[in-house]
């Protein structure tokens, strides 16, 4: 009897409900090379992966399944490569260095897809009585990290404009422009270090905002927070304890709510007076954990709020350099209306 190890089913979680009202599994794809490693170390014949071109879009298991433009990346670094295509010489590895085991060539990658069920990528098994041993992973090509870090973020941009919400935006720049007190911009870590360059930037348009760290406003800050008031909050999640409980207090002080998030749905979106969606898929992040395109997405709509309240203040080149006057900025030549 041949075992075979179901790499997309292994790394499922329970299902979540997502904020369509639709319902899909968890997971994180990021752990299937490992899981494949760690079955090749248990002895498996043969492993077993969904793939699709685009995951996120899959009807059931996207989660889990990998980047059909990565099948290559996951074979290497399992320590297979695929079987070549028909007609074709067969790649020949060069020699291993002595003590460590050349990748098997006895791979066969099998791409199908019919109707609804995805492909699947297939690893064939070892000659009958053998049992695969532990092939030493073939070198990444260069940079492949760096480069597959520029596609999610490519792609991550792409989604974030094919997702953007314009009646939110334009009630994200009408609060800002119709503020009569002070612009507060807060945020806990990554988001935190978003909010203040916001801040940053806002004055910098003309439009005079302050950074306030997020853990302060338990500690004094509330103090300087009136009627007329316009607290920004960045959050990808949502979640950050900080902001939630800063939300009802705004309320009673009469100031208003405006977050960027992840969603309208998330926790800090449905607490806000307006919340403006900066959609990213969470598992493209690095280790599926650490912000890298969420963090992009905030910035890339960040952008387009300020570019439109630049437009519609009337911002002018020699006014921007007056607002800056130090640095590249200050010495520029050009005096031509923003458009």
């Amino acid at each position: 009897h041949l075992v075979s190890l179901d790499i997309t089913h292994c790394l499922q979680r329970p299902s979540q409900r997502q904020s369509d009202g639709s319902v899909k599994a968890g997971g994180d794809r990021e752990l299937a090379p490992w899981m494949g490693r760690l079955g090749l170390a248990m002895g498996v014949d043969g492993l077993f992966l969904e793939v699709h071109e685009s995951p996120d879009d899959a009807l059931c298991d996207g989660a889990t399944q990998w980047p059909l433009h990565r099948i290559h990346e996951l074979l290497t670094h399992v320590g297979l490569r695929p079987a070549p295509a028909a007609g074709r010489e067969p790649h020949r590895p060069a020699p291993a260095a002595r003590g460590v085991a050349a990748p098997r060539e006895s791979a066969v990658t099998t791409l199908e897809a019919s109707g609804h069920a995805p492909p699947t990528v297939g690893l064939a098994a070892p000659a009958q009585g053998s049992r695969p041993s532990i092939a030493a992973p073939a070198a990444a090509p260069a940079m492949a990290a760096f480069r597959q870090a520029l596609e999610r973020g490519a792609a991550a941009i792409a989604r974030a404009n094919a997702e953007v919400d314009l009646a939110a935006a334009d009630a994200a720049v009408a609060t800002l422009l119709g503020c009569r007190g002070r612009r507060l911009c807060t945020g806990v870590g990554k988001s935190g270090l978003a909010a203040a360059r916001l801040a940053s930037s806002l004055s910098s348009i003309g439009l005079p905002a302050a950074y306030v760290a997020a853990s302060e406003w338990e500690h004094g800050e509330l103090g300087g927070v009136g009627a007329g008031d316009v607290v920004v909050a960045v959050s990808f999640s949502g979640g950050a304890a900080e902001l939630l409980r800063l939300a009802p207090r705004l309320r009673q002080r009469r100031a208003r709510l405006l977050a960027l998030t992840g969603h309208h749905s998330t926790p800090l979106g449905q607490a806000a007076d307006v919340s403006v969606p900066c959609a990213a898929a969470a598992e493209d992040e690095i280790l599926g954990l650490l912000p890298t395109v969420s963090t992009l997405a905030t910035h890339h709509v960040m952008n387009a709020l300020l570019s439109e309240c630049a437009h519609r203040v009337g911002l002018s080149a020699q006014r921007a350099r007056e607002n800056h006057p130090g640095g590249a900025i200050g010495s520029a030549a050009v005096a031509e209306p923003v458009e």
